[in-house]
């Protein structure tokens, strides 16, 4: 009777571990679907912090154009928008930047007149 024991034992064992060795690519699979998952969700978080600014970037650059072409006037407007913006961002650099413009064009409107 012990012999019998003894032989059902290993077999059960087996069997569990195949069950195990069965769950295991399921979990490995969830596992690295959550890894892919958490990266996109840190990447999307860096890059909206990252590109804040893309709206003041886009109102200075359209009054670079229009400081280049002489239209002060839209100049001075569009670093306006600028500068608000860089307000709203809290953006120390992006607020200096944009009254450094700001003052550029004034400068070059009191030179035409």
């Amino acid at each position: 009777m012990a012999a019998e024991t003894r032989r059902k034992a290993p077999r059960k064992r087996k069997a569990r571990r195949k069950r195990r060795r069965q769950r295991r690519p399921a979990d490995r699979t969830r596992l690295w679907a959550l890894v892919v998952l958490a990266v996109i969700i840190v990447s999307g978080i860096v890059a909206t912090i990252a590109f804040d600014d893309r709206h003041w970037h886009a109102f200075d650059d359209a009054g670079n154009v229009a400081y280049e072409r002489g239209n002060y006037k839209y100049a001075a407007r569009m670093y306006g928008e600028a500068l608000q913006i860089a307000q709203d961002l809290e953006d120390a650099r992006l607020v200096a930047a944009s009254q450094q413009a700001l003052s550029r064009v004034y400068a070059a409107q009191e030179r035409g007149r």
